[in-house]
């Protein structure tokens, strides 16, 4: 069965179920950050998320420096599927 993709544009309070936030990395690489249910929420973890990779460095450390933070979320709808890809 086929099943149209598409992406959507949704409001930073909107409830997206289960998301993730995901730091893109240079080269194409990104690592996982936190499960979230909103924007909002996903724009507070990503915040502390380089705040907390910042201070690693500071200290020495060797933490990855994320270019940017984007949500993945999958919105079911009756007969489509929509997989939502959006910047912080």
């Amino acid at each position: 069965m086929y099943v149209k993709r598409k992406e959507v544009k949704i409001k930073h309070d909107a409830n997206l179920g289960i998301a993730m936030v995901v730091a893109e990395c240079e080269g194409g690489n990104y690592q996982p950050v936190a499960a979230v249910s909103s924007i909002n929420e996903a724009r507070e973890i990503a915040a502390g998320n380089i705040r907390a990779r910042t201070k690693e460095l500071e200290h020495g450390g060797e933490a990855a420096c994320p270019e940017r933070y984007v949500v993945w979320a999958t919105i079911i709808a009756p007969k489509i599927a929509s997989t939502v890809h959006m910047q912080k």
